[in-house]
């Protein structure tokens, strides 16, 4: 079995590693990157297609903003995604 995959664009990719330099949230911030793998956690509030994508953000209770898409194969089922937001919902 193919592992699930977790990719983050070049914004999300220096949003993630700009919270990882907050000490107070580092660990929540790594946290819900390693949820990612299990996806779709049960804290995602919304997942849903837009055409022909399946796209997902965080829930409004989550203190992170973020967003991506759902990597879909050829059978249709989810096989990864790929996070194009990952930054504090408030500003710090």
């Amino acid at each position: 079995m193919e592992k699930f995959q977790v990719l983050l664009n070049e914004e999300a990719t220096a949003e993630y590693e700009r919270l990882l330099k907050i000490v107070a949230i580092r660990d929540l911030a790594k946290r819900y990157l390693k949820d990612l793998f299990d996806f779709p956690p049960d804290a995602w509030g919304d997942i849903h297609r837009k055409e022909g994508l399946t796209l997902f953000k965080s829930d409004n209770h989550v203190i992170f903003d973020i967003q991506g898409k759902v990597l879909i194969d050829e059978t249709g089922k989810a096989h990864g995604v790929k996070i194009s937001r990952f930054r504090l919902r408030h500003k710090e």
